[in-house]
């Protein structure tokens, strides 16, 4: 069983946390795409980040200082995003951080897939940015089914906690006898399932959290899932659905 969870725009470092780091699968790739952004004006990298003055600065820092020979940050603490605040995995005990080791992936735009500690340094690349290189028009096309097959090596069942950006990047390439489950973490109004995106966040750093508290090897542990007032609904799910609802 593998998880998938999508990155945060936000990053931090911490090159002093108590990991032994891994090398990312991909890091000859994020080399590659990091060139290619190098190589683009000021005034091009804003428009694609689609960022405001602030936040460009701050992106033009990171992709300045990249250098995957420096020391770096485990990708589970470089993320500041609310499902990795939820997730918590600065106060995981060892055999939780071996679990997401083995059964979490992150799916990046600049990394393509992640092990929880693999070495990464800081970046700003959503998965949807228009970026251009030889022979593709963006980083779909480029990936292409690269993060599907990485993914489901030597596995057959995903998890799938990343949002649409993310996850068409496994769903988009799916075979035949591969096991797909999408879990939704909804409210219900006026008798319909409403996704808030921010409870969504939360409750998908909380699943993880939770599964690999307990070690989980299969999806059914799942439904026993009650963090943040969720449950399990079975009338809305399905063998590749999974629904939970929050009052």
């Amino acid at each position: 069983m593998r998880i998938i969870l999508s990155p945060a725009k936000k990053m931090r470092r911490d090159s002093d946390a108590p990991f032994s780091l891994t090398l990312p699968r991909f890091s000859d790739d994020a080399a590659y795409l990091t060139k290619n952004l190098k190589s683009m004006s000021p005034g091009e990298l804003k428009k694609l980040w689609g960022a405001g003055d602030k936040v460009t600065r701050e992106a033009m820092a990171y992709l300045d200082a990249f250098d995957p020979d420096l020391p770096q940050t485990a990708a589970m603490l470089a993320y500041d995003g609310i499902a990795f605040r939820y997730m918590a995995p600065n106060v995981f005990e060892d055999r939780m951080v071996d679990y997401v080791q083995e059964h979490l992936r992150i799916i990046s735009g600049l990394y393509g897939v992640l092990r929880p500690l693999d070495g990464v340094s800081s970046y700003r690349l959503e998965m949807q940015a228009p970026l251009k290189t030889e022979g593709h028009d963006d980083l779909y096309s480029y990936w292409g089914s690269r993060i599907h097959d990485a993914v489901f090596e030597d596995d057959d069942l995903i998890i799938n906690l990343a949002s649409k950006e993310y996850s068409r990047c496994v769903q988009d390439y799916l075979k035949e006898g591969e096991n797909f489950i999408d879990v939704s973490f909804a409210e219900l109004k006026d008798s319909k399932p409403v996704i808030r995106a921010t409870y969504a966040k939360m409750a998908r750093g909380e699943m993880v959290r939770f599964l690999s508290d307990r070690g989980a090897e299969s999806a059914e542990v799942m439904k026993e899932f009650t963090g943040l007032g969720f449950h399990y609904d079975e009338t809305l799910s399905s063998d590749h659905d999974y629904w939970f609802l929050r009052k």
